[in-house]
């Protein structure tokens, strides 16, 4: 077995130098990078389900155009917030259609800061990786929906068995 000047195994050397390479040193600016990639992922979370909300906003408005749609009717009760207003149909319409063409400005605002965001995170991602290789995990963790659903599915199965 070959063996360095200090008389340590020449594998056990490159274990220890591959070893010192993946513990980098954190600095103040590495910290600073760790912390603001957190309140991205944070911040993209938050985005994600105002967009989702958006979303059904705006399906719930198009389902309502479309009753209106089918409705003979000249004068339609409507919600407003907390109160129901007897508008005509036509008005009616113009307000959905004005509803709808809001959230799906809003929807496109969002969808693009969570562009920007995606992309920042993918650049920090980029230079936390290149300085700290495997010691660091920027990975987001699988939602526990998967679990739930796969013990949904367990249960239908010994339901289909009884």
């Amino acid at each position: 077995q070959r063996t360095t000047r200090r008389g340590i195994p020449a594998c056990s050397k490159m274990m220890l130098e591959r070893e010192q390479e993946t513990q980098a040193e954190v600095r103040w600016e590495d910290q600073q990078r760790i912390n603001r990639f957190s309140r991205l992922v944070t911040k993209v979370g938050l985005l994600k389900e105002e967009i989702a909300e958006k979303e059904s906003q705006l399906r719930a408005a198009e389902d309502t155009e479309e009753e209106f749609l089918m409705s003979d009717e000249e004068t339609i009760m409507f919600q407003m917030g907390e109160a129901l207003l007897h508008l005509a149909k036509d008005h009616a319409e113009e307000m959905v259609e004005e509803q709808k063409t809001l959230l799906r400005r809003e929807l496109d605002e969002m969808n693009q800061r969570k562009a920007d965001i995606d992309h920042e995170m993918t650049e920090l991602k980029a230079q936390l990786y290149a300085k700290f290789h495997d010691t660091i995990n920027l990975e987001e963790e699988e939602e526990e929906e998967l679990d739930i659903q796969a013990l949904l599915k367990e249960i239908e199965d010994i339901d289909a068995r009884k």
